[in-house]
């Protein structure tokens, strides 16, 4: 798996190419978005910034795989956390069915006082 930078030329095309779901892709600046490769092919977009909660922190903004289903995403999540070494990996869920994945890889529901359900992933 590699991370691989994308312009917002790129994220425009995979947004209409594969029905983008996350209004929130408008709003990502390029330099924070990145495509995730696997085999030679792109099978996902993550937009993920560094230190919002603290020193060791991550937290991903948006993630959404194109082919969902086959356990790619699963997989990305894995690496991902693993890569991290021990970082604490924050997000926002932006559904029940996306708070069911996001538990399903080990993520847990964090207070960060706001009342809205965040999660957390902490090895």
């Amino acid at each position: 798996m590699r991370l691989l930078d994308c312009t917002k030329e790129e994220l425009k095309i995979y947004k209409e190419k594969f029905d983008l779901k996350l209004g929130t892709w408008d709003m990502a600046e390029p330099e924070d978005i990145s495509m995730i490769e696997i085999d030679g092919e792109i099978v996902a977009l993550i937009e993920f910034s560094i230190g919002m909660y603290g020193e060791n922190s991550v937290q991903i903004d948006n993630f959404e795989v194109f082919n969902k289903g086959r356990g790619i995403g699963s997989k990305i999540v894995e690496e991902l956390t693993k890569d991290l070494e021990g970082a604490k990996v924050y997000l926002y869920p932006y559904s029940k069915k996306s708070d069911a994945f996001w538990k399903k890889c080990k993520f847990e529901v964090f207070d960060d006082g706001t009342g809205t359900p965040i999660l957390c992933y902490q090895e």
